[in-house]
C-alpha cells in the first residue's frame, strides 16, 4: 500500500510540479529508506498507521548510522513533503510529520585563503592579453569588495561609475 503512495507522490512532484530529475532522485531514495525503517511489515502499513513516533524512529535510525545532522534534514523533508502529499489527497486525517521537528545543523565556519593564496591566484592571469587584464580585474575586485561570483559575472560596463570609483 505505501508502495503505490510513494508512487503517487512520486508522479505528483514530477508532472504537476515539475521537480528536477535529482530532485526526484533523491525523493525516492529518502522515502525507500523510510519505508525500509518500517521493517517486513513495511508491504502491510498504511499511510494512516504511521505516527509522529515511527518518523522519529526513522531519524534515530539515521543517526544511528552516522548520517549527517543535514542529511538527516533532507531525508525529513521528502518525509514530510509525501505526508503533506496524502494529507491533501485525503488519504490521511493528520500529517504525522508535522509533530517532528527538523535537526538543527550547525553552521560551518568558512574557509578562507591566507595572503599568500590570494597573492598567488592574483598573479595568476596573463595581463599581457586582453583576457588576462579582463581576469585580473574580476579577480582584484572579488577579492578587494567581497562581491559574489554571480554579481560579478552580471555585471556591466554601464552599471560602472568610473568618475565616482563606483
Amino acid at each position: 500500500m505505501m508502495d503505490e503512495m510513494v508512487r503517487k507522490f512520486l508522479d505528483y512532484i514530477r508532472y504537476e510540479r515539475n521537480y528536477s530529475p535529482h530532485t526526484l532522485s533523491g525523493y525516492r531514495r529518502d522515502l525507500d529508506e523510510f519505508l525500509a525503517s518500517l521493517g517486513s511489515r513495511s508491504a502491510d502499513v498504511s499511510p494512516g498507521d504511521i505516527d509522529h513516533i515511527t518518523i522519529r524512529d526513522f531519524l534515530a535510525i539515521l543517526h544511528v548510522k552516522g548520517n549527517s545532522r543535514s542529511s538527516v534534514a533532507r531525508k525529513l523533508a521528502a518525509v514530510r513533503s509525501f505526508f503533506r502529499f496524502l494529507h491533501r489527497e485525503g488519504a490521511i486525517e493528520r500529517n504525522p510529520a508535522r509533530l517532528v521537528r527538523t535537526p538543527k545543523t550547525g553552521r560551518r565556519t568558512p574557509r578562507f585563503l591566507s595572503e599568500g593564496e590570494v597573492e598567488t591566484i592574483l598573479a595568476l592571469p596573463d595581463t599581457s592579453r586582453d583576457l588576462g587584464l579582463r581576469d585580473a580585474a574580476m579577480l582584484e575586485l572579488l577579492y578587494a569588495t567581497g562581491v559574489r561570483i554571480a554579481e560579478l559575472v552580471g555585471l556591466n560596463v554601464e552599471d560602472c561609475a568610473l568618475e565616482h570609483r563606483l
